[in-house]
């Protein structure tokens, strides 16, 4: 119920800079309370869905530029958990997800996650779970077969291969080519760089872990001196343009192959980058030692498992 009994919904419209319609609220107060819709430019409903009070309830849906329906999201609680279906093109079930916060407040540690995707012909593409206290997902994958797969590149391929959305289809890439170096498909890795090359300059791209792959590939191919400028752009980025940062330490592997061919500059040149971004203690010590051991003509062991706890 309303703090006060006597306050009207009011509705809020707001337009794009071009004066189409963007959005259609009701509020209640500060709260967002009613029926909400947003649009796309072309005057198609973008996004409807329901607040209570300004917490989401009922079902959202979202479509497709054309209208078509992509994705129907129920909320079964108000602390956020919800039911999802995602569907293909033709109408088409591509995915079902539950997620679930089994405590009040929600916290990430009290979560619990299933997904289970769909090829266009039915047979299940992949699982995964993520039971309830666990930090660790678990996959499994089939072909459109119903063969069940176990290369890692293999099941990349799958995610990349039954995404719908074309932003998530460009960050399937990466992980696509690093699973296929990690297995030595060094022709298949190497297309695949041609690809995230093409998309360096497309808005919501991972830069960050595109610059590493492109290093990786680039020491593949003997071109020492590009390996190093790709290690050392991906830390010059913008934030906006940083993908990994999110996490608390960098990706070393390139950094690795580089003093593997004596190029120890640019490798203590990329840790100086590091400093500047990533500020915890552990991360702190550990490149001090990592600095230590280098201008002593050593390679570090950056498998330390130490690091990633």
């Amino acid at each position: 119920m309303p703090d006060n009994p006597a306050e009207k919904p009011k509705t809020v419209k707001k337009y794009y800079s071009t004066g189409e319609l963007s959005s259609e609220s009701t509020f209640l107060g500060e709260k967002a309370h009613g029926t909400y819709r947003w649009y796309w430019r072309n005057g198609k409903v973008w996004t409807e869905g329901h607040y209570d009070h300004g917490i989401r309830v009922g079902t959202t849906r979202i479509y497709d530029h054309d209208g078509v329906l992509w994705e129907e999201l129920t909320y079964v609680d108000r602390n956020g958990s919800h039911d999802s279906k995602v569907f293909y093109k033709n109408g088409k079930l591509q995915s079902e997800i539950n997620f679930r916060y089994h405590a009040t407040p929600p916290m990430m540690k009290n979560r619990s996650f299933f997904q289970r995707i769909y090829y266009e012909n039915g047979q299940t593409a992949l699982e995964v779970s993520l039971p309830v206290g666990s930090k660790e997902t678990s996959q499994t994958a089939w072909d459109e077969q119903g063969r069940q797969l176990t290369s890692e590149y293999e099941i990349a391929l799958v995610w990349y291969k039954t995404q719908l959305n074309k932003d998530r289809d460009r960050l399937n890439l990466i992980p696509l080519g690093q699973a296929a170096l990690k297995e030595g498909r060094l022709a298949e890795a190497k297309q695949i760089a041609n690809e995230v090359a093409g998309f360096l300059s497309v808005e919501n791209f991972d830069r960050e872990n595109a610059m590493l792959f492109l290093g990786q590939i680039a020491l593949l191919n003997g071109e020492i001196k590009d390996a190093g400028e790709y290690l050392l752009l991906a830390k010059r980025l913008d934030p906006f343009d940083r993908g990994s940062t999110r996490n608390d330490f960098p990706d070393m592997t390139l950094a690795k192959g580089l003093l593997e061919k004596g190029k120890t500059d640019v490798v203590l040149r990329f840790l100086d980058l590091c400093s500047k971004i990533y500020t915890n203690h552990i991360f702190e010590v550990l490149s001090a030692r990592w600095i230590e051991e280098i201008k002593s003509g050593k390679i570090p062991d950056f498998s330390d498992t130490e690091w990633r706890k």
